[in-house]
């Protein structure tokens, strides 16, 4: 069997055993920074065949991905250089990842609900038989991008700060009718909620506090209907979707997310809720309260590749990180 019909395999610490994706796979992440987390360390993970943790890498090894933990460490007092972060990460898993891929460095103190309007963030990588895509979606915002597909590699690229996108599709149900079809993945991992929905709740949506309504909240029944119903329409029916529901320390058992798991759960087949795996771990799992560490990705990355490519019979337990 050549390379390019073999499944993709790597040593899991978390799982303490090989985790592959079978030949032929493309796994779509839909999402925001947490998602894309989770993707850089699979596609880091497949191409070096272990596990990421950054404490076995020596501060200077080209293939050190130290921007995950040093990057999202970052506050809303530091400026953040998103354009070497970009460049850096897209060089790691070079020559196998295209980064389609803009975005304004931070400034003290401005809002990340404004920045997240207007960058561009979708990764495609490609090795062996195994494909992954990252295409952000913050919330409630639009999706942009300047490559498409069928247009010249050299527009999947990352761009300059400033660089105007070439398309916009207003929402993730429009994501699905519009683009996955074009990308043909055989699965899709949709992460429904994340802190950025609120931080939209208290910018975008100020009308509604004023006129005393409240925020918006998770992600609607409605919303979710139609994200669903619009697998159906971009004829994605044979595409194993899963969602998860809760996943960060934002996403604790209130009712606010309470109330979007239970939405998930009736329009989703498969529904992910990672964060009871890691929810006594509290602060040690993370680096800022929204992103996990690597070792506790690894942890969640595992819990999801069982899911969806169960390994051997009972492989799809959880992981406890206990």
């Amino acid at each position: 069997m050549s390379a390019a019909q073999k499944a993709q395999c790597y040593h899991s610490f978390a799982a303490n055993r090989q985790l592959c994706l079978p030949a032929n796979t493309h796994l779509v992440f839909l999402g925001e920074s947490t998602m894309r987390f989770q993707y850089l360390l699979l596609a880091w993970a497949l191409l070096h065949q272990v596990e990421y943790r950054d404490h076995d890498m020596d501060p200077s090894d080209p293939r050190r991905l130290h921007s995950i933990g040093s990057f999202s460490k970052g506050g809303v007092n530091e400026s953040k250089e998103w354009s070497a972060f970009l460049n850096y990460s897209n060089a790691v898993l070079h020559p196998y990842e295209h980064c389609d891929c803009m975005r304004h460095n931070s400034r003290p103190r401005v809002s990340a609900t404004i920045a997240h309007r207007s960058h561009i963030e979708n990764r495609y990588f490609h090795f062996g038989s195994v494909r992954l895509t990252y295409l952000t979606c913050m919330g409630r915002n639009a999706h942009h991008g300047v490559w498409w597909p069928g247009d010249a590699n050299s527009l999947r690229t990352v761009h300059p700060a400033g660089t105007p996108w070439r398309w916009e599709l207003p929402n993730a149900s429009s994501v699905v009718t519009r683009l996955l079809p074009m990308l043909r993945p055989t699965h899709v991992v949709y992460f429904v909620g994340g802190v950025h929905l609120r931080m939209q709740q208290a910018h975008a949506h100020k009308h509604r506090y004023a006129a005393g309504q409240g925020p918006l909240g998770p992600l609607t029944d409605e919303e979710l209907r139609a994200f669903n119903a619009s697998f159906r329409a971009a004829g994605l029916d044979g595409v194993s979707l899963a969602c998860i529901s809760r996943m960060g320390l934002n996403d604790k058992s209130v009712s606010w997310a309470v109330q979007k798991d239970v939405n998930v759960r009736k329009h989703c087949g498969q529904t992910l809720d990672l964060y009871p795996i890691m929810r006594n771990w509290g602060r040690d799992a993370f680096h800022d309260y929204i992103h996990y560490n690597d070792y506790a990705n690894g942890i969640l990355l595992a819990n999801l590749l069982t899911s969806l490519f169960p390994q051997r019979p009972g492989a799809s337990r959880a992981l406890s990180a206990s």
